[in-house]
Order: C-alpha cells, then structure tokens, then sequence
C-alpha cells in the first residue's frame, strides 16, 4: 500500500513540474463607446425634443451614455476582468423609462474592443448570455482578429442568439471586438413600459496539458486503482 501510494506522489510530482503554470496574458489595449440619441414626438405634451449622448473610456470599466428627461434612457458597454486574469467579461445594454402620452424613441449604439498577447497556446471558451425586457437588442457581432486575420466570431441579437464556442488560440497579439445596436421596442405607441436589456459575453482562457502531462495523469489514475483493490 505504501509502495502505491509512492508511485503516485512521484506521478503527481512529475505531473506538477511537466506542466506549466497559466500562461500569462498580457493586456494590450482597452476601449470602450456608448452612444444614445432620443428623440419624443411632443405627443399631448410639450414641444419635439432630440437629444444626444456619448460616453467612451480606455480602461476597463463602462463607458455610459444617458440622453432624454422624462422619460430618460441609458446605453452602456464594458469590459471587466477576472479570476487572476484568464476571464474577461463584456456587458453592453440600453434601458429606458416609462413613457405615456408623449412617444418616444431611444437608438443606442455599444462598442468595445479588447487586444491581449498571450504567450502560448491556449483554450478560449466564449459564451452569450441575455437578459432581456421589450427593448430591442440588434445588429450585434463579435469578432477575433489576429493582426488583420479574422480568426473566429459570431453575430447576433435578442431575436436571434447565437452560441459559444470553445477555441484554440496560438501564441501572439489578439484583438477582440464587440459591436450592438439597441432600440426602444415600443415603435413610437404612446405607452411603453420601463425596460431594461442587457447582453453579456464571457471569455474564459485556459491552458490545455501537454501530450507527458495526460499520460502522467492517467499513470497516477492506474496507480489510485490499484492502490484501491489492494
């Protein structure tokens, strides 16, 4: 018993120095744009209004654009980091008030961009996610390019969603970006209720074992079998 359980410090042990650490992800480059216009017909009420508003930032964080008074809207996007780096997150959206006798419209438009380096082969796992009220969510598209090389991507929106996927990228500079439209879903009727829509990406990057360290891993699960009928 003692022997097997030897056997299997020593797999483990050659396991943990075959394969490398997470490779490290280098960030390059963040930015991030939100654009709202609102536009009120007067209605039973007041004069025509239009108003505009755009917001950007180049860090991670949210850019956020809010036009419009009673009622008012707001479209962002942004970029987070987490779990010691190897998870980025893009969340872009467009909500907007009740309106009643006064018809409305709110046409917002999100941007992000992402660029990292990474420094070996790594696994890119991407999914969609939605949360969705009566505003609309449109025209939306994600794309990885290397260099000027499209590389992978999707397009999408509330109506028709796409799926992840689960990739890999080879060493070098990438560049991720993130584009939608949004547009109070109503169509100008002089009642709507509040809304609020948001679309959500992740990106999850991992490093996938050597060809040595799955063998050595399924030495060290012979070895825990063994050690079992023992």
């Amino acid at each position: 018993m003692k022997r097997t359980m030897k056997t299997m410090l020593a797999a483990g042990a050659a396991l943990a120095t075959t394969l490398p650490s997470l490779a490290g992800i280098q960030l390059n480059d963040v930015y991030s744009e939100a654009s709202l216009t609102y536009e009120n017909g007067g209605g039973l009420f007041g004069d025509d209004e239009y108003e505009y508003d755009s917001d950007t930032v180049d860090y991670l964080g949210t850019a956020r654009a809010e036009a419009g008074n009673d009622p008012g809207g707001a479209a962002w996007s942004s970029i987070f980091r987490y779990q010691g780096g190897t998870r980025f997150e893009v969340r872009q959206g467009l909500s907007y008030d009740s309106m009643w006798a006064d018809p409305a419209d709110f046409r917002s438009s999100m941007y992000s961009r992402l660029s990292i380096t990474i420094d070996r082969e790594l696994q890119l796992d991407y999914s969609f996610n939605w949360s969705l009220d009566s505003a609309e969510l449109r025209n939306g598209s994600f794309a990885i390019l290397r260099g000027s090389t499209y590389v992978d991507g999707r397009t999408y929106s509330s109506s028709n969603q796409a799926a992840g996927s689960s990739i890999m990228l080879d060493p070098g500079a990438y560049t991720f970006i993130f584009r939608l439209g949004g547009r109070e879903g109503s169509n100008w009727m002089e009642y709507s209720s509040s809304s609020s829509s948001q679309f959500v990406a992740n990106m999850n990057f991992s490093e996938v074992p050597a060809p040595g360290g799955l063998a050595l891993l399924g030495l060290a699960g012979c070895a825990w079998r063994r050690a079992r009928r023992e």
